[in-house]
């Protein structure tokens, strides 16, 4: 009849799903002797010495559980005595802890660097300084470290430091290192490294990537630079045999086996059909983003491409995407989102991706000018019709579509997907996905208001979707699934209801029974046609579509 939801509730989930009480004990099965764990402290960690665990104890000075997930962790390490019940406060600790494999050594990050604690005399001493470096332990008292593409050891009795190798890169990271997370979701765990050969990920860049293997002497190539994207490396104990699958946005994913010592071969490559994916070809452009560093978006050319004809072009944005422009360019109407760069491809069309980065003025504003910019150099290409560009986005990419449709005129149409309209009333509305308010995700995630709604009121307004409604200069189509849990469906209604009131070209589709992207086999073959006829009606004029025409020509 009634539910309670009260506002000293640090967890409000269990309002929404049914939850498990938990409960956790230290049993000593030699003796029964069964502790109960105090409930304020989790994480708890056998160390040293015996009887001796080391617990967190989670900053509870906030509203809700979620308050503080994109904000830097406060969280306050404890050494718990079981036998004596004592709590002993260690210190404050980051997202950082690691622990080595036979729990002697911790360490933990501050403003100032590195700290170890030694777990059997619960002593500590500064051990790095520079809190960016990224520890692993190796054997019982060496600490390798890793940072851009340098590789120090350490010994941890004499803190002697040594360089060990300089590696081709920007930035490293060790394979074969071992993991055991300690804490969901953060990078608290007891990490170590091989005592032999380690196993090397070069990175330059976004795209170009090397696999190296480093005896302590020297350097052997196990994959040579390239933009293939690389996945699924697995190799055996001694590394004398390697196995990977490779992909790029023209080539079909292949299986790949290399023996030490030798050349690698295909094993098997799918898709061996597709002869045209081999002729698409893509070029890079470079602009400024909106804190003036130099981005890069990828253009896709149809696999029969003209230089002497114009073509539309579709840009689809988010955030940072070029990461994912080596994979496989798969032709198919199996898209949670409708969009897929190869039917575009297919259908006569350019497609752009292009990278966005946010400063001081939101997220709205900086994306209108990373898209602006991109625009600018996009335009520069004879082939490009720039009368014919569009711009689509779903989910955050749905939410940056719709504030630049309403503060943009350089666009013949816009696709908007699952998407926010109102970050002033969103940021206080439930989010069913994540069991919280939604205003984390607005101060410090990935709305970037850099703070509350009470705080930063004109900056929220101005990144307001909603608010600049009657500004719109070109026809838009929305699309939401009536069951997300994620972006309430009320957003996309609240947008068409503003496009509506102010007599603009507006189309809204509501999946009945899908969520924040779809997963039905018919809703998404229906979504990606969809979105396909309303492009080909906007930018190449090809009329004559029913859904389309009873709102362009009224003939409802």
């Amino acid at each position: 009849m009634i539910e309670f939801w009260y506002g000293v509730e640090k967890d409000l989930t269990h309002h929404i799903k049914d939850m498990q009480v938990e409960e956790k004990f230290l049993w000593y099965p030699k003796t029964g002797k069964v502790i109960p764990m105090d409930s304020i402290f989790h994480t708890e960690i056998a160390i040293g010495n015996s009887g001796d665990f080391l617990k967190i104890k989670k900053d509870h000075s906030f509203v809700d559980k979620k308050d503080d997930f994109f904000m830097p962790k406060r969280d306050s390490l404890f050494v718990w005595n079981s036998r004596s019940n004592e709590h002993r406060f260690f210190c404050v600790i980051d997202e950082r802890l690691y622990v080595s494999p036979d729990r002697k050594w911790i360490l933990t990050a501050d403003n100032d660097g590195w700290n170890l604690l030694n777990t059997i005399t619960l002593k500590t001493k500064k051990q790095l300084s520079d809190r960016e470096a990224s520890p692993y332990f190796k054997g019982t008292e060496l600490i390798t470290w890793v940072k851009g593409n340098k590789v120090w050891e350490q010994n941890i009795l004499n803190g002697k430091l040594v360089r060990k190798v300089n590696l081709d890169g920007d930035h490293v990271e060790i394979i074969n290192s071992q993991h055991q997370k300690i804490t969901e979701g953060l990078p608290r765990e007891i990490i170590s490294v091989p005592e032999n050969n380690y196993l090397f990920r070069l990175s330059k860049g976004d795209l170009l990537k090397s696999y190296v293997e480093w005896d302590h002497r020297t350097i052997k190539k196990i994959i040579a630079e390239t933009t293939d994207k690389i996945r699924n490396l697995i190799f055996t104990d001694n590394h004398s045999n390697f196995v990977w699958t490779k992909e790029n946005y023209n080539e079909a994913p292949s299986i790949v086996f290399k023996q030490k010592g030798k050349k690698h071969h295909v094993v098997f490559t799918s898709n061996v059909h597709d002869k045209t994916a081999e002729k698409i070809r893509k070029i890079q452009l470079h602009y400024k983003g909106a804190t003036q560093e130099t981005l890069t978006a990828t253009l896709f050319l149809p696999h029969d491409y003209n230089s002497g004809k114009k073509y539309p072009v579709v840009l689809n944005i988010y955030e940072k995407q070029q990461k994912g422009m080596s994979a496989f360019l798969l032709p198919t109407f199996k898209n949670g989102r409708g969009f897929n760069v190869r039917l575009l491809l297919e259908s006569g069309y350019m497609v752009l991706i292009p990278d966005i980065t946010y400063g001081d003025k939101g997220s709205g504003l900086s994306a209108l000018e990373s898209i602006h910019n991109v625009l600018d150099e996009l335009v520069k290409i004879e082939q490009v019709d720039a009368r014919r560009i569009a711009l689509t986005g779903q989910s955050f990419g749905g939410y940056q579509t719709n504030f630049v449709a309403t503060h943009s005129d350089r666009f013949a149409t816009f696709i908007s997907g699952a998407s926010v309209s109102d970050v002033i009333h969103t940021p206080f509305s439930f989010n069913y996905d994540f069991g919280s308010p939604d205003y984390w995700r607005y101060e410090y995630g990935q709305m970037r208001m850099g703070g509350s709604f009470v705080e930063n009121k004109q900056k929220y307004m101005d990144n307001n979707p909603l608010y600049f409604a009657s500004e719109v200069k070109a026809p838009i189509l929305l699309w939401t699934g009536e069951k997300d849990s994620n972006v309430d469906r009320e957003e996309t209604r609240s947008l068409f209801v503003a496009l509506r009131k102010y007599r603009k070209p507006v189309i809204a589709l509501f999946y009945q029974d899908e969520g924040h992207s779809l997963s039905g086999r018919a809703e998404q073959k229906d979504l990606s046609v969809r979105m396909l006829e309303w492009l080909d009606y906007f930018l190449k004029d090809k009329r004559d579509v029913e859904w389309i025409d009873k709102q362009m020509k009224g003939a409802l």
